[in-house]
């Protein structure tokens, strides 16, 4: 092809563009909807212009065409897992598409699969990041010296976590043997979070804070007593607690078992 004839084909996309713009948010022009518009397949769109954010940054730079946000990559990876996750709770399982993903994120099929591979690698990817191990981390990292604060804090960041992504946890766990599986793969992140957690609890133990025995056993009481109000209280209750006061009970009585105060 010439290179008048490459000039041309970019001119043509760029002013479809910018109709498409002049109607609708920047969200809404998707590579695929362009391509339809255009006339142009999707393979020559993509030769012309690498990527949906370079498309927008060549609306920016060459047009003057001020966009709020003209996303990059990282913008776009996050994007569709959010909208991952809102499909899937709008439906209730995790049987959907990566063309309603696509159009819940207002970008083309193509880019989500640009982006995952595959709808298999997507929920490997949502499974990364539905577990709270920033809040064992910070727990560890970042110790106050008070036992019952540090321990409040962590559990009130576990549950506000919980119950940000409860419909999706809730899926995962209830889910086939298949969506089990796919979410094992995250059981390294969590299994850091757990020994953690039992870290934590170790080093009170040779403070002299709580009495000694299996600091593991005592991180996974914790986590299951965290679990408990999050997804199985809120399944007869229908609600959920007010994330301060169901950390302070949950710690309260934690602690009066394993306290060392308490023996």
């Amino acid at each position: 092809m010439s290179s008048r004839s490459n000039l041309e084909t970019e001119q043509q996309v760029l002013m479809t563009a910018q109709r498409l713009l002049a109607v609708s948010d920047v969200t809404q022009l998707t590579m695929d909807r362009l391509a339809a518009e255009s006339g142009i397949s999707r393979a020559t769109l993509y030769r012309h212009f690498s990527s949906r954010s370079a498309l927008l940054k060549r609306l920016s730079s060459e047009f003057g065409i001020q966009m709020s946000n003209p996303e990059d990559d990282g913008d776009i990876h996050k994007r569709i897992l959010q909208a991952a996750r809102a499909v899937i709770s709008r439906i209730g399982s995790f049987n959907f598409t990566i063309e309603q993903v696509a159009e819940q994120a207002g970008v083309g099929v193509a880019t989500v699969y640009r982006h995952f591979g595959n709808k298999e690698n997507l929920l490997h990817a949502m499974a990364e990041v539905m577990h709270p191990r920033r809040a064992a981390l910070d727990l560890l990292n970042h110790t106050s010296g008070d036992l019952e604060a540090d321990l409040t804090h962590f559990v009130q960041n576990v549950l506000e976590f919980m119950y940000t992504n409860s419909e999706l946890a809730r899926l995962a766990i209830l889910g086939d043997a298949k969506v089990r599986f796919l979410f094992s793969t995250a059981g390294a992140a969590q299994e850091r979070t757990l020994n953690s957690l039992a870290d934590y609890l170790e080093t009170q133990m040779q403070a002299g804070h709580l009495k000694p025995q299996d600091p593991l056993n005592l991180a996974a009481a914790l986590i299951g007593m965290i679990l408990s109000f999050a997804f199985i209280k809120p399944t007869y209750t229908h609600s959920q607690d007010n994330v301060e006061q169901a950390a302070n009970f949950i710690i309260r009585l934690f602690l009066d078992g394993v306290s060392k105060d308490n023996s």
